[in-house]
């Protein structure tokens, strides 16, 4: 009985303190490619025009979301490309982060090209 209330509360500890599905600051990489999804807004702060992509694949070039991200937040590992075809400059994002403005090293709505890595 001891055991399970001890769980129990840890269990609401780390709920009440975000520590399940909370900041993407308490993430590690060791723990992180959880997730399957990642969205993209083309204003700072997810604000603007909103995308949503499965991880299931691997997007070369990004169509209309060509050099136009600005936000992006993630439940997957995802490395994203400055040029198609997984080319130029390379940052990872990953799981369970929000990034409200995408600066360096990529530079705001400087991504064409996303793989999960």
């Amino acid at each position: 009985m001891r055991r399970t209330i001890g769980k129990k509360l840890l269990a609401m500890m780390l709920v009440g303190a975000g520590g399940v599905g909370g900041a993407a600051a308490a993430v590690t990489p060791a723990s992180a490619d959880v997730g399957t999804s990642f969205e993209v807004w083309d204003g700072q702060n997810y604000t603007g025009s909103y995308g949503r992509f499965t991880a299931g694949s691997n997007w070369p070039t990004l169509g209309q979301w060509d050099n136009r991200i600005s936000s992006l937040k993630t439940t997957v590992k995802i490395c994203a490309y400055t040029e198609p075809n997984y080319q130029g400059g390379q940052y990872t994002f990953w799981a369970g982060g929000a990034w409200s403005y995408i600066g360096a090293p990529l530079g705001d709505n400087n991504i064409s090209s996303i793989k999960r890595c």
